[in-house]
């Protein structure tokens, strides 16, 4: 009897746990270009009609000492922003 409580109390945790899956952030959506991984959900979404983005165009290295990015080369890039988390 005990394992029968116990197996029905697996069941019942496993199937709340399955429901109370988070839906994603009002308002957000994909970008069009880019594929979703699997099983993944958008919980922070921003959109702006213009912004700037630095970007790395080489390998970024941790200086340990210093606690911080050795500095890189890199390029400021405007234009429309989506950010999805």
């Amino acid at each position: 009897m005990k394992n029968f409580i116990f197996l029905f109390a697996v069941f019942c945790f496993a199937g709340t746990v399955h429901i109370s899956r988070a839906a994603d952030t009002a308002g957000s959506a994909d970008h069009p270009l880019v594929k979703r991984v699997k099983g993944s959900e958008i919980f922070f979404s921003s959109k702006a009609d213009f912004g700037q983005l630095k970007l790395a165009l080489g390998k970024l290295e941790w200086d340990g000492g210093e606690a911080k990015v050795k500095p890189y080369e890199s390029a400021t890039v405007e234009g429309k922003l989506l950010t999805n988390y």
